[in-house]
């Protein structure tokens, strides 16, 4: 963002926001914008937390 009020002082976001995405065919993924965030999933191999990727 530009938004200056919206930034730290290291000039990165001072918001989170998260994104989940599943295809047709299955593959899934999810995305945040810090680290730490986990995602749930259940498949064959059961239910399961998996780490979001992340841009910082």
């Amino acid at each position: 963002t530009t938004e200056q009020r919206l930034r730290r002082p290291d000039g990165k976001p001072d918001f989170d926001i998260s994104f989940y995405v599943m295809s047709k065919d299955g593959r899934y993924a999810g995305t945040s914008m810090y680290k730490g965030q986990k995602f749930a999933v259940t498949d064959e191999k059961g239910t399961r937390l998996e780490d979001c990727l992340s841009l910082y």
